[in-house]
């Protein structure tokens, strides 16, 4: 499952490449130094954080796209990586695909690009600024 998991991952970075072209970030270095590979509890648990990570960055910047078809394809994106972390969760816990990320109204939670990069500062070793984007 982690290498079909992988596999999306990898086609999802390379489709967003290809949407921003020449604005894409060239190259992200990452650090994973928080997970034990050796542990699957640390490997499944650092997963699902990512992964809800990157779904509520989704969800909080989906306002600042202009084009609706963008918003449409990141749409069918967050729902992949949502799922992802549901089965993070799961294998952790079962049947608790959808705990403590889903709100009162059923709704997943929305960060903004500036959170999201905050909360992603151990994993990411280049610098990246949401500076410029608007609130």
């Amino acid at each position: 499952m982690l290498t079909d998991l992988r596999d999306q991952e990898i086609a999802h970075k390379e489709f967003i490449q290809g949407l921003l072209g020449s604005n894409a970030v060239s190259a992200i270095k990452t650090n994973f130094s928080a997970a034990t590979f050796a542990d699957r509890t640390s490997v499944l648990t650092v997963g699902a954080q990512l992964e809800d990570l990157v779904v509520a960055g989704f969800n909080g910047a989906a306002h600042l796209f202009n084009n609706g078809d963008y918003i449409l394809l990141c749409a069918k994106m967050v729902t992949a990586e949502a799922r992802h972390a549901a089965y993070f969760r799961d294998a952790l816990n079962y049947n608790s695909f959808a705990n403590g990320v889903i709100d009162g109204n059923g709704l997943d939670q929305s960060l903004s690009p500036q959170t999201v990069l905050s909360q992603a500062e151990k994993y990411i070793l280049t610098h990246l600024d949401a500076s410029s984007l608007p609130n």
